[in-house]
């Protein structure tokens, strides 16, 4: 799967039997076997995984921004909540 990561993060098999490292701004291919489980959907879902629609630059860089800011808003609300 291509995706952008926003974050370093330690995938791993649903069975966990192997992990990949992504550094903060990885850009490229990954194993299928690493994007699957909740884990993977929790960190898309915060936008610290981003999955553009194509390899071209311009859907990586509007994957990265939509990604960006929803991690910014996800940080937003948990700061408020701890006031």
């Amino acid at each position: 799967m291509f995706l952008l990561s926003h974050r370093n993060i330690d995938l791993c098999t649903v069975d966990g039997a192997e992990t990949f490292s992504l550094l903060r701004d990885f850009v490229g291919e990954v194993p299928d076997r690493f994007c699957e489980g909740s884990y993977f959907e929790a960190l898309v879902k915060d936008g610290k995984i981003a999955l553009p629609a194509t390899h071209r630059d311009r859907d990586v860089t509007d994957a990265g921004e939509a990604g960006a800011k929803a991690l910014a808003d996800n940080l937003k609300k948990t700061r408020k909540g701890k006031d």
